[in-house]
């Protein structure tokens, strides 16, 4: 098992990472910060899948993928069903090493200022093992004194919402671990916190 990934995808974003997308270059002349980065409500994308631990195995890692994919699923059904801006984005096992480019390409298609990620851990340490899902929510905002260039806009991320949940690594916390479940109570969580506002 390699070392988990525990850092966000947002850390630091340089560059055409969150300018939106198109075939042809925008104009030259035209310098200023896109206005979605700078408004204070926007869509996120709830993005999951293969972005967590993984294994020397790799039906061990797809079997966790697939895990966090139904989580993120659930949780982006609910976060749709109560009227919140929000589109999905699984990263599949194939595609893990490019995670945070994906993220960053809906991001800016989608003109989207925020990234809600569903991240997993699997490990075991001097409680014994476990298994943790961690959720955290996450805005772009350009750079202090940021100014658009030739080479784009530096981003940081800043973060909003952030909470683990673990579970002991048994059998009977599987047999007792329902992935709607755990997306309500997440979601009851998002909204406790206020955290959700900005996504209507």
């Amino acid at each position: 098992m390699t070392p988990p990934l525990i850092r966000p995808l947002w850390a630091l974003c340089t560059a055409s990472c969150l300018a939106a997308c198109s075939t042809a270059p925008p104009p030259a002349a035209d310098k200023s910060i896109p206005a979605y980065l700078l408004a204070a409500t926007g869509c996120a994308i709830v993005a999951g899948g293969d972005i967590g631990s993984r294994f020397s195995d790799k039906q061990v890692t797809a079997l966790w993928s697939k895990i966090n994919a139904a989580v993120t699923t659930e949780l982006h059904q609910r976060l749709v069903h109560q009227k919140y801006k929000a589109l999905a984005l699984l990263v599949p096992v194939e595609r893990t090493r490019q995670a945070e480019d994906l993220v960053f390409e809906q991001a800016a298609l989608r003109r989207c200022n925020r990234v809600l990620q569903v991240s997993h851990v699997v490990a075991e340490d001097t409680s014994g093992k476990y298994f943790r899902f961690d959720v955290a929510l996450f805005r772009a905002q350009p750079k202090q004194d940021a100014a658009a260039t030739d080479a784009g806009i530096t981003v940081v991320a800043i973060g909003e919402f952030q909470r683990s949940y673990r579970y002991a690594r048994t059998q009977e916390s599987f047999d007792n671990f329902y992935t709607g479940t755990f997306a309500d109570q997440v979601l009851a969580d998002l909204t406790a916190a206020g955290a959700l506002v900005p996504l209507r």
